[in-house]
């Protein structure tokens, strides 16, 4: 990169002015940097915080799913211990 003066190396190195705009610059930069890496952050965050409400709602659903499975399990065992429609276990006779 080439200025009035020559390269950027040689007017920074010989011209205050030149130096104090090359720091502005650098500054600036970094600002928008920091910007972006605020934004990113923030989406990094908002995904987690996403990911973790996900990850709740399939666990809670897999604990309901389970508390449902196990009851339905209990009643079926207690169906075959108890009497089905007027039969009792062991019960031979035809429907």
């Amino acid at each position: 990169m080439s200025t009035e003066y020559g390269s950027v190396q040689e007017a920074v190195a010989t011209q205050p002015d030149v130096r104090i705009r090359e720091i502005e610059r650098a500054m600036d930069q970094r600002d928008q940097l920091g910007t972006e890496l605020d934004k990113l952050r923030a989406d990094r965050d908002r995904m987690l915080t996403d990911m973790s409400f996900e990850i709740n709602t399939r666990d809670d659903t897999h604990q309901a799913l389970s508390v449902f499975i196990n009851d339905l399990k209990d009643k079926l065992n207690n169906n075959k211990t108890n009497s089905i429609g007027g039969l009792r276990p062991g019960d031979t006779r035809p429907f």
